[in-house]
């Protein structure tokens, strides 16, 4: 976007992102496809830095032939915002970076599937759905073009198209509907068949009861690499530089938190990978980045503002062009190890929103879960740190993505309720 260039030299200390994303998107519910839309957006934002102090508008952008205009007035309106904003005395400027877009994130193939193709796909879907079960699923293509600038001499545009697609699946008995098991993959050059993803759910599925047998006692808790992913995600936010900065995590770098059996990376620059960026969106050059190594803590997830003052930055993402960057994971990765068996078998954790990172507190109920190939359910409540330390068991030696997750199973030993 040669424009840009012109544009940014005439600002001082300042970024501008520039984001433009179009879905189509396809909806089943009750193993019915009720939705089927397209979306637009393209807008932009300019963040300025005036004596350590940070300001921020942005505005949406109808046309590029706008691009100028649109920079100025959110521009004027951000170093507005900075001369009232509070100083961040620990902040170092824009960075001046050279990124490059990994390869395997674009397919024109998948950018022109059309809105009728991904029609067609959710019919023929739609038909091969058993009728003893329930689908609920979605099957959307995005492609997504953004652009870093700043005035340190920045500049980097990424394009990346994406297809992904969840299914949620349950089983119909005496008229009703059991609890349901989840899946979702991601892949960059092409839309993931929603009847495979389906075929390997449904082994599972077919054990649905709508009456799962309730387990107590001590017992060793096998999480699938679907669990797992609920519980790093989870996990992930005690990691934010910000939560640490603020006293809101009880994380610590250099200590050790975890059992030595557990490995976490997280690597951006993966070729391919489900959420790999030449740079972050600020402009910081894609490095991977070990988080846990043999259960000490080595890095932390930083955007600028508050990665800055603990050494770690480049983990700087927006949800939107109208969002402030954020810290947030990318490609994280559990790297395999010995082994995992467990005697419960368990592919989601429901409840994990009301546990707490700073304090590690879970009350969880483990569902769906399995035992001897039946349904059973339970509650589990202890401390996460302490799951993932003194009472980890095991690693898995094999793996998989889950979204943007890559991990084995795991288990811990735990009291169930």
């Amino acid at each position: 976007m040669q424009e840009l260039d012109s544009i940014i030299k005439s600002l001082k200390g300042a970024e501008v992102f520039i984001l433009t994303n179009k879905t189509k998107k396809v909806s089943l519910e009750n193993s019915k496809l009720v939705e089927i839309n397209s979306g637009y957006e393209m807008g932009l934002a300019v963040r300025v830095e005036r004596n350590k102090k940070l300001g921020f508008a942005f505005t949406t952008l109808n046309d590029l032939n706008e691009l100028e205009k649109a920079v100025r007035w959110a521009y004027e309106r951000a170093e507005k915002v900075a001369r009232v904003s509070e100083e961040v005395p620990w902040w170092k400027g824009f960075p001046r970076s050279r990124c490059s877009q990994p390869p395997g994130l674009y397919s024109s193939t998948l950018e022109n599937l059309s809105l009728d193709e991904l029609y067609k796909i959710a019919k023929e879907f739609e038909s091969s759905i058993p009728t003893t079960f329930s689908v609920d699923s979605w099957m959307e293509v995005s492609v997504q073009e953004w652009c870093i600038a700043n005035t340190e001499g920045t500049h980097y545009c990424e394009k990346i198209t994406e297809g992904s697609t969840m299914i949620s699946v349950s089983k119909k008995v005496e008229g009703r509907l059991t609890k349901s098991i989840w899946d979702v993959e991601i892949n960059h050059a092409k839309l993931p068949n929603p009847s495979k993803l389906l075929e390997e759910v449904l082994p599972d599925a077919e054990k649905l009861s709508l009456r799962p047998k309730r387990v107590k006692g001590e017992y060793t808790i096998l999480l699938d690499p679907r669990a797992v992913h609920e519980l790093l995600d989870f996990l992930m936010d005690a990691f934010s530089a910000q939560e640490v900065v603020t006293g809101h995590s009880p994380i610590k770098l250099g200590e050790k938190m975890f059992s030595e059996k557990l490995n976490v990376v997280d690597n951006p620059s993966l070729p391919g990978g489900p959420d790999s960026h030449g740079c972050d969106h600020e402009g910081v050059t894609s490095q991977p980045l070990d988080l846990i190594n043999d259960g000490v803590v080595k890095g932390l997830l930083g955007d600028l503002k508050w990665g800055y003052k603990v050494g770690f930055t480049g983990r700087g993402f927006r949800n939107s062009y109208t969002s402030f960057p954020s810290s947030s994971y990318t490609n994280l990765t559990v790297l395999a190890g010995n082994g995992a068996e467990g005697d419960v078998r368990v592919l989601g954790l429901t409840g994990l929103h009301t546990a707490s990172p700073e304090t590690g507190y879970m009350s969880v109920v483990l569902s769906p879960a399995f035992m001897n190939d039946e349904h059973v359910e339970a509650t589990v409540s202890g401390n996460l740190y302490e799951f993932l330390g003194d009472k980890l068991q095991g690693v898995g030696r094999l793996g998989r993505w889950v979204g943007s997750i890559f991990t084995p199973p795991i288990s811990f030993a735990a009291r169930l309720d």
